[in-house]
C-alpha cells in the first residue's frame, strides 16, 4: 500500500500511477504508432480492434475462442489509454509533460479512480522507473492507471456447479473413458468411500470438494480467460484433464488432436517433432494460440449503432446480438450487451439538470448551486477543473465521462448454465449428500439424458447449455 508519508499524504499517489500506466500497456507489449489512437478523425484501421482468447475445458478437447471486440470505432485498449492520457493532461498543471507527487495528489478530486487507486499495494518508486527522476512520464503514469483499472477482460466466475460436477464425473469414471455406465454408477458408494470422513455411508459437497475454495482460481473454472490466467496452472490443468501420462516417471503430454488442432496447426511449437506437445512447447502455444473459433462482436456497430456478434466462416449471420455455437462437445448461447448508451444518457441528463440547477441564469455553477446537480460522489472542487469557483457545463459533461471511463474500462464475460450438476441430478431427495440407493437408482436418473441410446453417459451428455453474455463491466 502506498504509504502518505512517502508522498506527502499522497495516499492516492501510488495509485493513480498504476492505474495509468497499465492502461497505456494493456496489451503486454510496448505502445507502437500502430497502438497509439489516432487523431485526425479518420476511422481505426482494422489492426486496432481489440482481441482476447478464452479457453474452454469442454468434454471433446480444450476450445480457444478468439474475441474481436469493436466498442463503436475503436476498441476498449485505446478506450482506456485515451482516459489515461485525459487523467494525465487533467492532473499536468506545469504543463511539462511529467507528474509530480504534489500533482499525482490531485487525483483525489476525480472520483471513483481515487478510490481504485487506494487498492494498490506498490508505491511511487515501483512505477518511477525510467529514468528515476522522482516524477511520473506519460507511460509510468500510464502503467498505474492500468493497475487500478484492472484488466480489461474478464471471466465472471460462474456457480461452482460445473466445477463440483466434473470432479465427481471423474471420480466415478473408473476407466477414465470419458463415460459413464451402469456398473460405475452403481459403484459410486464405494469408489467413493475414502471421502466419506465422517462415515456416515453417505458423500456430502463438502467431502467430495473440501477445498472449494481452490475452485474459485479463474484457472479451475470452465472458461478461462487467457490474458490474466496462470500459464503455468494451465499447462497442468489441461495434461490432467486431456493428456496422456504413460508412467508416474514421464510428464504428460498433449496430441494435435487431443488439443483440437492439426499437426500443421501445432508445427510452429512442436520442437521435437514427435506429433505431441510437451508442457514447455505446451507453455510455448498458449502464449499464442491457435484459436478454434473467431467471434467479432461491436458494442455497438458505429454504423448500425446495433449490438452484433458474428463467428468468422461460421454460416451467414444477420449480425445480430445473438449466437449458437458448438464448442468441443457444448452448445454455447453468446450474447452482447451495449452499455455505451448509458454514457449518452448520463450527459444528456446532467445538461438537464445543469440549466435548472443554474438558479441566476449565469451560465455556471456556484458552490451553493452545486448540491442540485447531485453528482454521486463528487464534490464542488472535485468538478472544478481549473479553481476558479465556477463549474461550467463542459467541466461537467467531462466529469460525467472520465466517470464513464472507469465504471466502462473492461470486458466482461458472464458465465450461466442451464442444466443441472451432476451432483444435483444424483441428489434426488436434495439432502446435498449422497447416499448408496441414490448411487444404485443413478443410472436411471440419467437415462434421459442419453442422447445416442448406448447405455454410456459421456460428459457432453450432461454439459447442457452454456450462456455468455458479453457486455462492458458497468
Amino acid at each position: 500500500m502506498f504509504r502518505p508519508t512517502d508522498c506527502h499524504r499522497l495516499g492516492i499517489t501510488l495509485t493513480v500511477s498504476a492505474v495509468i500506466l497499465s492502461a497505456c500497456l494493456g496489451t503486454n507489449r510496448s505502445v507502437t504508432a500502430e497502438d497509439k489512437p489516432t487523431n485526425d478523425g479518420t476511422r481505426p484501421v482494422r489492426s486496432t480492434i481489440d482481441h482476447f482468447d478464452l479457453i474452454c475445458f469442454a468434454p471433446d478437447h480444450p476450445v480457444v475462442v478468439r474475441f474481436r471486440v469493436r466498442i463503436g470505432n475503436s476498441g476498449i485498449r485505446s478506450f482506456r489509454r485515451r482516459y489515461a492520457m485525459q487523467l494525465f493532461r487533467t492532473l499536468d498543471r506545469k504543463r511539462d509533460n511529467f507528474l509530480t507527487r504534489a500533482e499525482v495528489t490531485r487525483v483525489e478530486r476525480l472520483g471513483e479512480i481515487a478510490s481504485r487507486f487506494r487498492t494498490l499495494p506498490r508505491t511511487w518508486k515501483d512505477f518511477d522507473t525510467t529514468p528515476t527522476d522522482d516524477r511520473l512520464s506519460p507511460i509510468e503514469f500510464a502503467h498505474v492507471v492500468e493497475g487500478a483499472l484492472g484488466a480489461a477482460f474478464a471471466v465472471n466466475v460462474p456457480s461452482q456447479s460445473a466445477t463440483l460436477s466434473a470432479k465427481l464425473f471423474m471420480q466415478l469414471d473408473a476407466n477414465s473413458d470419458g463415460k459413464l455406465v451402469s456398473g460405475e454408477i452403481h459403484n459410486g458408494t464405494r469408489r467413493l468411500s475414502r471421502l466419506d470422513i465422517d462415515d456416515d455411508e453417505t458423500v456430502s459437497i463438502d467431502e467430495l470438494d473440501p477445498l472449494r475454495y481452490e475452485a474459485t482460481r479463474a484457472e479451475s473454472q470452465p472458461f478461462v480467460a487467457l490474458l490474466t490466467a496462470n500459464h503455468r496452472v494451465l499447462c497442468d490443468r489441461l495434461i490432467a484433464v486431456y493428456g496422456q501420462v504413460q508412467t508416474p516417471d514421464t510428464s504428460g503430454t498433449l496430441t494435435g488432436k487431443q488439443l483440437g488442432l492439426t499437426s500443421r496447426q501445432i508445427r510452429s511449437v512442436d520442437h521435437d517433432d514427435n506429433g505431441r506437445l510437451d508442457r514447455a512447447e505446451l507453455l510455448r502455444y498458449l502464449q499464442h494460440p491457435t484459436p478454434h473459433e473467431t467471434i467479432d462482436a461491436s458494442l455497438p456497430d458505429p454504423r448500425t449503432r446495433r449490438t452484433r456478434l458474428t463467428a468468422v466462416g461460421g454460416p451467414t449471420s444477420r449480425g445480430l446480438a445473438r449466437l449458437s455455437r458448438p464448442w468441443g462437445g457444448w452448445t454455447v448461447q453468446l450474447k452482447a450487451k451495449n452499455t455505451r448508451s448509458d454514457r449518452l444518457l448520463s450527459t444528456k441528463f446532467f445538461r438537464l439538470k445543469f440549466r435548472v440547477a443554474d438558479e441566476n441564469k449565469n451560465k455556471y455553477i456556484e458552490p451553493n448551486e452545486f448540491p442540485q446537480l447531485a453528482v454521486a460522489g463528487a464534490s464542488f472542487s472535485m468538478v472544478d477543473s481549473n479553481d476558479d469557483g465556477q463549474v461550467v457545463l463542459e467541466e461537467i459533461i467531462e466529469f460525467i465521462k472520465d466517470q464513464t471511463a472507469v465504471q466502462q474500462s473492461r470486458l466482461l464475460l458472464g458465465i450461466s448454465h442451464s442444466r443441472r450438476s451432476l451432483f444435483e441430478l444424483l441428489d434426488t431427495n436434495g439432502d446435498r449428500r449422497l447416499a448408496p440407493r441414490e448411487f444404485r437408482e443413478g443410472h436411471a436418473q440419467l437415462e434421459k439424458l442419453d442422447m445416442d441410446h448406448d447405455g454410456q453417459i459421456s460428459r457432453t451428455d450432461l454439459s447442457g447449455n452454456h450462456i455468455l453474455t458479453l457486455e462492458v463491466a458497468r
